[in-house]
C-alpha cells in the first residue's frame, strides 16, 4: 500500500528531511518500507479527477499523518522512481 513517510538524508554536510512516497515491501523481499526516489511535489491534474481541490486536500491530510510516524532514513531504506499515490490507482 502507498503512503507518505518523513525521510532524513544527508546532503553534502547538511540534513534534509522530506516528505517522500512509501510502500509495503513484499515478504518475500524481506518486507519492509520501500520510498520514491524523490521528495513528493504535491500536485494534480484535472484529467486525474473531477475534483482536483479535494485530490490535493486527500494528498496534504496523508503527508501531515505521516509527521507521527517514525522517519526513515534516505540512504538505508530501498528506492522506487515509480510514483503513485491510492487516488491515481
Amino acid at each position: 500500500m502507498w503512503n507518505f513517510r518523513v525521510v532524513r538524508q544527508e546532503i553534502d554536510g547538511d540534513v534534509r528531511y522530506s516528505i517522500h512516497e512509501s510502500f509495503d515491501l513484499p515478504v518475500s523481499d524481506g518486507g519492509g518500507v520501500g520510498i520514491s526516489e524523490n521528495p513528493l511535489l504535491v500536485e494534480t491534474w484535472h484529467s486525474w479527477t473531477e475534483n482536483p481541490v479535494e485530490d490535493l486536500r486527500w494528498t496534504l491530510q496523508r503527508m501531515l499523518d505521516s509527521l507521527d510516524k517514525p522517519i526513515l532514513e534516505y540512504e538505508s531504506t530501498p528506492k522506487t522512481a515509480e510514483k503513485k499515490t491510492e487516488s491515481q490507482s
